[in-house]
């Protein structure tokens, strides 16, 4: 159904003065002696000497920045603006700083200036991916990227799956020293040399670091974006593998939610998974790759800035996706956290068992996740698994679906008692040396739970899971199949063993009186899914299609039960997946006939 929200703004708002010094957050400061709240319209008004400075988090309804006047959002600043801005002065967003707006239609006005800085590397030896927050910006004449060699700003032709050049055509420049005219062979369709809306530019990297993108108007509201399908060349100049790839990139002054995005775009996703370049800054790209996250998590690289933390893509970062179809980007995604641009580990509070098994050499690094994850299954799961993008050829590992798909991120059902399960590993070297496997990182991987690293070819097993580990020597660059394994053991072998006194049942002590059984039931009615519990206290419940598309998701307006509203659904298997007080997960399969 329709969701109504109503908002309330405050009539009269606020006016910025500036009597008492640059600080947003001082009442000093505002003609009412108070600071802006997320229901205040906020006027910044002309001819004033001092204008304010965001640092931390605030909000307004509404703001309006008169001609001559200035908003600075400094690194640690964020400002989240419910309606629309008027802006006739100047709005600054410094590195790591974040302008947010709500609501799914663009209603800014005005005539004046935004400026978006973001740092990228340094080095010209390592490549940055971009996408502007700013509209109509210039690809390089007098553009953003205004000192770049021109012959090396790329972007991906998705319909010929390769790399490319935005330029208007016949468009003529000098590359280093070498005069260059780019006819429309050498440029994407519709190139016109103007930063596009959502697309990903590779850039390298220049003295200073920080790119300003500067115009008069920002990305707003609800975005769509077609994703276009190709098939991969199989060229020798063509080091990933798969079809249907698209490099986008966020198109706002802010963060956006990875978590938000893959869920809002499923339908359109081959792969429920984003894929960030992370470059070393070598220049040989031997110690670079893609950084991979989904709903798992994400993996880090052996170079550039090793994994995203925050569950976030950073504003003025480009990406890559798989898929075809629209996507749409929308206020809704985006977040403060604006301050991991790449050249993944947490998505909120992770609550699942994952562990990182990485692969290294001499001087190279390479990695696999693999999550024990409630909703997922032994196949291909859409939003939990992610394949593997080759960045690179000189080190990668992966583990190996039973269709032989390799993955990046590998996610299977938690292991049951006294389960022993086999993953398939993948290893590819360019090189004959020694490596070694180990366990770089684990959570919630409890006690009773053991991991092998198994080598048919030597006949051993080594336990990785306390410090262990594994230093093979590979007489041969390639692929290893059917070589490596990772062993998961669970010594479990009853229900109540290794819990402590705390988590045992607890005797009676009184007449009638009994531990209360925890358990969750789930069943459907003729318009809806009830998702009751005992026991326990129910927080959300999610409503989840075969494919791994989430269709609802509510909190808990009792504590015990929830309802999930299935009218216009089909007929078919589905999954609930629910969320008690104490953080645990439960999923739920229910059918629903028609």
């Amino acid at each position: 159904g329709i969701v109504i929200v109503k908002y309330e703004i405050e009539l009269g708002g606020l006016t910025w003065t500036g009597a008492s010094d640059n600080d947003w957050n001082n009442t000093a400061n505002w003609d009412s002696a108070a600071v802006p709240q997320n229901n205040t319209p906020v006027i910044l008004p002309t001819g004033l000497g001092t204008y304010p400075e965001i640092t931390g988090g605030f909000s307004a309804s509404q703001i309006e920045i008169q001609t001559g006047a200035e908003l600075l959002i400094k690194s640690t600043g964020n400002l989240t603006v419910y309606c629309h801005i008027t802006n006739n002065g100047t709005i600054t967003v410094e590195n790591n700083g974040a302008l947010i707006q709500r609501g799914s239609a663009d209603n800014n006005t005005g005539s004046g200036t935004y400026k978006i800085e973001r740092d990228g590397k340094t080095s010209g030896t390592s490549f940055n991916a971009w996408s502007s927050p700013v509209s109509g910006l210039q690809v390089h004449d007098n553009g953003v990227f205004s000192d770049a060699n021109p012959c090396d700003i790329f972007v991906f032709d998705a319909s010929k799956q390769n790399w490319s050049h935005d330029f208007a055509p016949n468009y003529s420049t000098i590359c280093d020293t070498t005069p260059v005219n780019f006819s429309p062979n050498f440029l994407i369709s519709g190139a016109d040399g103007i930063l596009t809306t959502a697309r990903g530019y590779f850039v390298p990297g220049a003295p200073g670091s920080t790119r300003t993108f500067e115009g008069n108007a920002i990305h707003n509201g609800d975005i769509t974006k077609n994703l276009q399908s190709g098939i991969n060349p199989g060229s020798s100049n063509v080091n990933w593998t798969q079809d249907d790839w698209n490099l986008i990139g966020n198109p706002y002054p802010s963060a956006i939610s990875i978590e938000g995005f893959l869920n809002q775009n499923s339908s359109a996703l081959i792969t429920g998974a984003v894929y960030i370049w992370d470059d070393a800054g070598t220049g040989s790209f031997d110690t670079t790759d893609f950084i991979a996250q989904n709903l798992t998590g994400a993996t880090s690289t052996g170079g550039g800035s090793n994994t995203i933390t925050k569950g976030n893509i950073a504003s003025a970062q480009g990406f890559f996706v798989q898929g075809t179809g629209t996507i749409t980007f929308t206020n809704a995604m985006r977040d403060g956290e604006n301050d991991e641009f790449r050249s993944g580990n947490n998505l909120g509070q992770n609550q699942n068992s994952r562990l990182w098994l990485s692969v290294t050499d001499s001087s190279r690094y390479s990695e696999v996740l693999v999550g024990l994850i409630p909703e997922a299954t032994s196949g291909f799961d859409k939003l939990y698994d992610a394949p593997k993008y080759y960045g690179q050829q000189d080190l990668n590992i992966a583990a190996q679906l039973s269709s032989g798909e390799e993955m990046a991120i590998y996610a299977e059902s938690p292991l049951g008692i006294n389960e022993t399960r086999i993953i398939p590993l993948v290893l590819q070297t360019a090189h004959a040396n020694t490596v070694q496997f180990k366990i770089n990182r684990s959570e919630l991987i409890p006690d009773n739970h053991q991991v092998f690293l198994v080598d048919e070819f030597t006949n051993t097993e080594t336990e990785l899971t306390k410090g262990g580990e594994y230093t093979p020597q590979l007489d041969s660059a390639g692929k290893y199949h059917n070589r490596f394994y990772l062993k998961l053991k669970n010594n479990l072998t009853s229900s109540s063993e290794g819990l402590t006194d705390a988590d045992k049942p607890k005797e009676a002590v009184g007449v009638g009186e009994s531990q209360n059984p925890v358990s969750v039931k789930v069943w459907s009615r003729q318009t809806d899914i009830v998702v009751a519990s005992e026991g326990v206290e129910l927080k959300s419940a999610s409503l989840i299609d075969a494919s791994g598309r989430l269709i609802t998701e509510q909190r808990a307006q009792s504590n015990r039960r929830i309802l999930l509203n299935t009218s216009g659904l089909s007929s078919g298997i589905y999954f609930v997946r629910s969320v008690d007080e104490n953080g645990r997960a439960r999923v739920s399969k229910v059918a629903l006939t028609r």
